[in-house]
């Protein structure tokens, strides 16, 4: 009866410590991946800001070229 207990908590030891290394390694897991979605997200964001940039500037430019044209349509009434 003795072996058997012995055995059953060194089983059980055994046990939680592949569960515990077993979960090191996926928070590490999961922290690599979290960091790669981190970076992922910066450069869509970098990207977003670029497009909103692009759109004031032909935004911009819209309204300079319609000014032009009433000003134009103005000269030849």
């Amino acid at each position: 009866m003795t072996n058997g207990m012995f055995w059953n908590f060194s089983w059980n030891t055994y046990l939680t410590f592949l569960n515990v290394r077993q979960l090191k390694r996926q928070n590490a897991d999961l922290e690599t991946k979290i960091e790669e979605l981190q970076d992922i997200n910066q450069v869509l964001r970098e990207k977003d800001k670029m497009k909103e940039d692009v759109i004031a500037n032909l935004s911009d430019k819209l309204i300079m070229l319609s000014e032009r044209l009433d000003a134009i349509e103005k000269f030849n009434r």
